[in-house]
C-alpha cells in the first residue's frame, strides 16, 4: 500500500486552488466536474499531491477546527517566510526557532486548514 493524495473539502474552489498554485507552488494538472455541482482540481509539487474538492450539495467541513496540519519542507525558510507575507497571507506566525534548533512558521489556507513550514 502507498498513500496517495490529500482532500481538502471547500466551498471556494478557486481560490484555494489560486493559493496551493500561486503561493506554494503546486502544479495543477487536471480539473474536472463529475456531477452538477461538484468540482475537483488536483495538483502536485514533487511527489505530494492534493486534491481540493467542491461539493455544492454537502455542507463544508470547518477546516479551521481540524486536528490536521499539512507541514512543508523547505530549503530556506526566511525565503519561504518572506513569500508568504509578500503575498499578502494574512495568517503568518512569527518565524520560531526551537531549543532543538528547528527553524520553523505556521499559517492557514484560505479555507483554514493548518499550514507549517520546517527548515529541511
Amino acid at each position: 500500500m502507498k498513500f496517495g493524495f490529500t482532500t481538502l473539502f471547500t466551498d471556494k474552489i478557486e481560490e484555494t486552488t489560486a493559493f496551493y498554485r500561486d503561493v506554494l507552488g503546486f502544479e495543477l494538472y487536471q480539473e474536472l466536474s463529475p456531477a452538477p455541482g461538484i468540482k475537483i482540481a488536483f495538483l502536485k509539487n514533487g511527489g505530494s499531491r492534493l486534491e481540493i474538492l467542491q461539493n455544492d450539495h454537502s455542507p463544508v467541513v470547518d477546516n479551521s477546527k481540524s486536528s490536521i496540519q499539512l507541514t512543508f519542507l523547505v530549503d530556506n525558510i526566511d525565503n519561504a517566510y518572506a513569500e508568504m507575507k509578500e503575498a499578502g497571507v494574512q495568517s503568518v506566525s512569527e518565524l520560531m526557532i526551537l531549543p532543538s534548533g528547528l527553524q520553523m512558521f505556521n499559517s492557514r489556507d484560505p479555507n483554514g486548514v493548518a499550514l507549517g513550514f520546517v527548515k529541511e
